[in-house]
């Protein structure tokens, strides 16, 4: 494996160990993340000159990307906005049918 590459995976687990240090660490992750996000976009925009700019093809995917990660960042500081009563039902899916079997008869009486 070339050193660049090594160099970069190693970076990439750093910034991922330190974004899940602060994450649970950080009561208002909303905050965080903006202040990670402006992190990123100056240390960005200090590499802009090093770069050249991407064909004019792959811009939907630049913003696909962007649209897409912002959805995750704010889905993930989803749970401390509401209730876990509110989200568990939607993260199962649905209540269980009723006539599906108990877990305590094994049959499919209703519950």
């Amino acid at each position: 494996m070339p050193t660049e590459m090594f160099l970069m995976v190693l970076g990439a687990a750093l910034v991922h160990a330190t974004w899940n240090a602060l994450v649970k660490t950080d009561r208002d992750r909303l905050a965080l993340i903006r202040v990670m996000s402006l992190t990123q976009l100056v240390l960005s925009l200090c590499l802009v000159p090093f770069v050249t700019v991407p064909a004019p093809e792959s811009w939907p995917y630049l913003a696909a990307s962007t649209v897409l990660c912002t959805g995750y960042m704010l889905f993930l500081i989803a749970p401390t906005r509401w209730p876990i009563s509110a989200l568990s039902t939607r993260w199962r899916g649905a209540q269980r049918p009723s006539s599906w079997p108990s877990s305590r008869s094994g049959s499919w009486a209703n519950n």
